[in-house]
């Protein structure tokens, strides 16, 4: 495609910061555990997916929330890279790490 994701998030951020104008906004951090199969999709790994308490095949992705007047909305996420799992180029973070950096 002829798009970049990092310009998509950009440009959906923009409109947000627009629409909320100067209204306070309360961060909310959610970790979220996917299940998966099989063996091939990057960063997978047995491990704790806290949506399904328990240790199982899975992703762990962080999710950042904005929340304005009750009202959610996204705005970012980063994938959970487990240390033994890094493709070349990643650097490994904690999932406390990944969280403040998205703050």
């Amino acid at each position: 495609s002829n798009w970049q994701a990092q310009e998509l998030r950009q440009r959906r951020l923009e409109i947000i910061l627009r629409t909320i104008k100067n209204s306070p906004i309360l961060l909310v951090v959610q970790e979220s555990g996917v299940l998966k199969k099989g063996k091939t999709t990057d960063y997978l790994k047995r491990q704790y997916l806290v949506d399904w308490d328990r240790k199982d095949n899975g992703i762990v992705v962080l999710i950042a929330y904005g929340i304005v007047n009750q009202v959610a909305f996204p705005l970012t996420f980063e994938v959970f890279k487990p240390e033994d799992q890094l493709i070349l180029g990643d650097c490994f973070k904690t999932k406390a790490e990944l969280a403040v950096q998205m703050v």
